[in-house]
């Protein structure tokens, strides 16, 4: 599986480089670019199914269960749409103040208690995102 997933965004790249079309995606404008951000995303993503899944087997349950939505756990769409309100929200004010910078990462420009509430909020982002313990997944190796 992780052959084909070398193989896959060795296509996509390869798909980037020849397709005028797309590479001029990248000198668009805001409206040509979004749109081919968010294409990349979803490509990306489903790269990820194929470099998590075990076997192909496991892929193609995972690819099947993309296409089937059903409002029956509502409770827990409900709790994931918390979860996600609280963890990304904040993630997504702190790049907008910081934009001036040019930098997401560069906070000395703002006042210091300005940055410990910074640094607060993204440690506590960080100690309750992790819901269940996970192993490492280069253990796979």
């Amino acid at each position: 599986m992780f052959v084909l997933w070398g193989a896959y965004h060795a296509g996509l790249l390869v798909l980037y480089r020849v397709c005028p079309p797309l590479t001029r995606l990248e000198t668009g404008g805001e409206a040509t670019r979004a749109p081919a951000v968010a294409l990349m995303f979803v490509l990306t993503l489903f790269g990820w199914l194929i470099f998590r899944s075990s076997d192909a087997a496991t892929f193609f349950a995972l690819v099947q269960a993309l296409g089937q939505w059903s409002l029956g756990g509502a409770a827990a769409v409900k709790g994931t749409f918390v979860w996600i309100l609280m963890h990304v929200v904040p993630l997504l004010v702190l790049q907008w103040v910081s934009r001036a910078a040019r930098d997401e990462a560069a906070l000395d420009h703002r006042p210091w208690w300005n940055r410990g509430l910074d640094y607060t909020v993204l440690f506590v982002l960080v100690a309750t995102a992790a819901v269940i313990d996970v192993e490492f997944i280069y253990f796979q190796f």
